[in-house]
């Protein structure tokens, strides 16, 4: 994030599971809060102060398809067999995050996961992010993964082109 131009402070969340994902050891420098700092049992939830405070952007990293989903790898949503659904249709994590931060006002500049994860995004859901495939995959036990490096030029690319651009934030 920070050879795309980011300044500032970065924080990472761990929102995946019980939040032990994340190796902090190799994140120098960056601020990692696991999911349970979410906050979400407030009266009145917010992205931002899960954060410790106002949130200039987000960028999604190494996210999976919904639970019903049987093409892509480990698919669920936040647990096995749990459905969330808004008007009827199912979301994935990163749109019930995107839900939460366009409540905000809070843009995402990228999202990255599973092919089959971002296929399940509406055209715009995400506002202006740019969608990063990183892995396609095959079932709920297998996927075949891309080129690490490739997509880590991607994703530099796409993060350094947002944060120069102004930001659009989720419908």
């Amino acid at each position: 994030l920070r050879g795309a131009g980011v300044e500032g402070t970065i924080s990472v969340g761990d929102w995946h599971m019980v939040g032990t994902n994340v190796e902090r050891e190799r994140l120098r420098g960056v601020e990692v809060r696991p999911i349970a700092e979410l906050a979400l049992n407030e009266a009145e939830p917010s992205m931002a102060k899960a954060h410790g405070g106002p949130l200039d952007a987000v960028v999604f990293l190494g996210h999976h398809a919904s639970t019903r989903n049987p093409r892509a790898f480990c698919s669920h949503t936040f647990v096995w067999e749990m459905e969330v659904t808004l008007d009827g249709e199912q979301l994935n994590e990163v749109q019930v995050y995107g839900q939460a931060l366009a409540a905000e006002g809070i843009p995402v500049l990228a999202a990255s996961g599973d092919r089959w994860m971002l296929e399940e995004l509406a055209e715009g859901e995400l506002g202006g992010a740019a969608l990063v495939p990183t892995k396609e995959g095959q079932g709920r036990a297998r996927a075949r993964s891309y080129d690490p490096r490739a997509i880590h030029a991607e994703l530099g690319r796409e993060i350094a082109a947002a944060v120069a651009r102004p930001p659009v934030p989720p419908a």
